[in-house]
């Protein structure tokens, strides 16, 4: 049993170099990933149906091939079932099986490349430990555990980490420039309606937190993009400069 278990391993990471490759076949790789996409789609959600065994009825999930989108231009279920082959390999007693894709008829296409790799695929015990693809690199990887591995490695998951964490700190820094200029404008405009300012809001406002690095540019963006509102146009001239 031992034996079987790595060699399914094996095959696992056969079809894995195939997803990650480059070069020639790129058209079978993206197709093969968009049939895996679909299939795990398809496992995420089971539907279930009501069935009856021997008197005793219930509710079970659909088989996954039976509930997934089939990408458009791939061959249908049925298509693909058709074209499988089992061959059989005599062994001690009995014999072991091997079933392959063909397609004979016609000239293969990209589509039948990836369909090869997909039913090389599922028809692996292992099936369950494909992971990917990584979030980071785009990789596909063999699972080590029975548990969902998001990341393939542990370099993967700590840049991915420190990415989010560096995004997460500008963004920060980014609300905190932005209630830095709201305080700014409000204290322009004290001032303002007082006659106690001569420099322009954007100018003055630029200046109100050094330590904020808030510069005349930052706050036309933001203005811009309607994060920021500036003074209104009655309260700039009540200042006696315009900007």
């Amino acid at each position: 049993m031992l034996s079987i278990i790595v060699q399914a391993e094996r095959d696992l990471r056969v079809i894995i170099d195939f997803l990650n490759g480059e070069g020639s076949g790129e058209a079978a790789r993206a197709n093969a990933a968009l049939l895996i996409q679909a299939w795990q789609e398809a496992r995420s959600a089971p539907l279930a149906r009501p069935y009856s065994v021997r008197g005793r009825s219930g509710i079970a999930p659909l088989p996954t091939l039976l509930t997934m989108s089939f990408p458009p231009g791939c061959p249908s279920l049925r298509e693909i079932e058709n074209r499988c082959v089992v061959h059989l390999a005599p062994a001690g007693p009995g014999a072991s099986y091997l079933i392959t894709y063909q397609c004979e008829s016609k000239p293969w296409t990209a589509w039948d490349l990836a369909c090869q790799e997909f039913v090389r695929l599922i028809t692996n015990q292992e099936c369950d430990r494909l992971g990917g693809p990584c979030p980071r690199c785009g990789k596909y990887f063999v699972r080590k555990t029975a548990k969902p591995s998001i990341y393939c490695s542990p370099r993967c998951a700590s840049q991915a980490t420190a990415i989010k964490a560096t995004i997460k700190a500008r963004q920060e820094q980014h609300a905190n420039k932005l209630a830095a200029a709201r305080e700014g404008i409000e204290a322009w405009e004290r001032l303002a309606r007082r006659g106690r300012v001569k420099q322009p809001w954007k100018e003055w406002v630029s200046k109100y937190k050094p330590g904020a690095e808030i510069t005349p540019k930052f706050l036309s963006r933001a203005v811009n993009r309607g994060e920021l509102q500036g003074p209104s146009e009655r309260k700039e001239k009540t200042s006696g400069r315009p900007e």
